[in-house]
């Protein structure tokens, strides 16, 4: 639904810590960050492996999501 918020669950959180290691492993995170083509990837796996749960976990809103996540 537009406008609706999303929603992280646990499982999402860690579905998307998953992605992003093997994004790495992969050789997607310079040493500046996160390659662009790492979101695009991060969404799909979500909407496959994530609870889908609230509003649409959009690229920009799962790159935003992560900068809280990794700090926690």
């Amino acid at each position: 639904m537009a406008g609706e918020l999303c929603v992280w669950t646990d499982n999402d959180d860690a579905v998307l810590v998953k992605c992003l290691k093997e994004m790495k492993e992969q050789g997607k995170q310079a040493q500046t960050g996160w390659k662009p083509d790492v979101w695009p990837v991060c969404k799909d796996v979500l909407e496959t492996d994530g609870d889908n749960v609230g509003g649409e976990k959009t690229t920009e809103k799962i790159k935003s999501h992560w900068g809280k996540v990794s700090v926690s």
